[in-house]
């Protein structure tokens, strides 16, 4: 009876700055976080996810979920999966190299891991509704 009690006590761990960022890396990790937390903290990581070009899966090792665990953390909470969030990221962090007009579209499109020019000019039009060329010419103030 007292290891029983000492197991349910072990799964409320309180979330301090220590173990936060014990947690950050601790893949596997045992310490119990409700979905809502771990949801914000995959939230917090995806900017750095994001500038480092992680896949999916070094996400929810980063979270110590599975992939699939994180997939359904997202959905269950209603909002836009990692991928969807990552590429709006990685789109809005082209916004001003764009407007510079230094590099070539298909230099950025390479850069940001796009397969083409094509395809970075479709996920522009998706994300924005125009394609990079309308943010370089300055009519993003629409």
């Amino acid at each position: 009876m007292p290891e029983a009690s000492k197991r349910s006590e072990s799964r409320s761990v309180p979330i301090t700055a220590a173990t936060s960022a014990t947690i950050g890396h601790c893949p596997r990790s045992r310490v119990y976080l409700s979905p809502v937390v771990r949801l914000r903290m995959a939230q917090l990581l995806l900017p750095a996810a994001a500038a480092q070009k992680w896949s999916l899966d070094e996400i929810a090792s980063h979270l110590g979920v599975n992939r699939d665990h994180l997939l359904r953390l997202f959905r269950k909470q209603g909002v836009p999966s990692p991928m969807r969030q990552l590429r709006k990221l990685v789109l809005a962090a082209l916004i001003p190299r764009l407007m510079q007009g230094c590099e070539s579209v298909e230099e950025l499109a390479q850069e940001a891991g796009y397969a083409d020019a094509s395809s970075l000019r479709r996920a522009f039009r998706r994300a924005y509704g125009k394609p990079p060329s309308a943010i370089r010419l300055g009519s993003d103030s629409d």
